[in-house]
């Protein structure tokens, strides 16, 4: 992301006005870095938890992962992880229980034209992650 904004803002065939300084740049990698660090920390701290505790999906998960790495020396690459369904939908699962942020919205009528405003909000739990009650019943 830092290569792209810097490139953008040398690039000549971009407007002057539209070029982001060297202080909007550092600003934004701030902002980057602190969101993505912040969401990926809590999305696998709390899939190692629910890992941890519901062993058949620790034994599921274990089993999925040894039957593409096999061998130890070797650190399996990116493809080969992207292709572990199981593991997929352990960590959708905890992303379904415990989103990183919802979109809160409401919706207003303007001479005939529906309007969405929303906000962002970051919920990550703290604490016991069981008592979030962000939980679907309908399931």
């Amino acid at each position: 992301m830092l290569d792209l904004m810097l490139a953008a803002s040398d690039d000549p065939s971009v407007p002057e006005s539209k070029k982001l300084s060297d202080t909007e740049v550092l600003a934004q990698s701030i902002i980057f870095l602190a969101a993505g660090y912040e969401t990926s920390s809590g999305t696998l701290s709390l899939t190692c938890y629910h890992i941890a505790t519901n062993p058949d999906v620790q034994d599921k998960l274990q089993q999925e992962i040894d039957s593409v790495w096999t061998e130890e020396e070797q650190v399996p690459t990116y493809e080969t992880v992207n292709e572990l369904p199981y593991l997929d939908m352990v960590i959708s699962e905890t992303l379904r229980l415990y989103p990183p942020g919802k979109e809160v919205g409401d919706k207003y009528t303007v001479v005939g034209v529906l309007i969405h405003t929303f906000k962002l909000l970051l919920l990550q739990p703290f604490g016991n992650p069981s008592a979030c009650s962000h939980k679907r019943t309908d399931r």
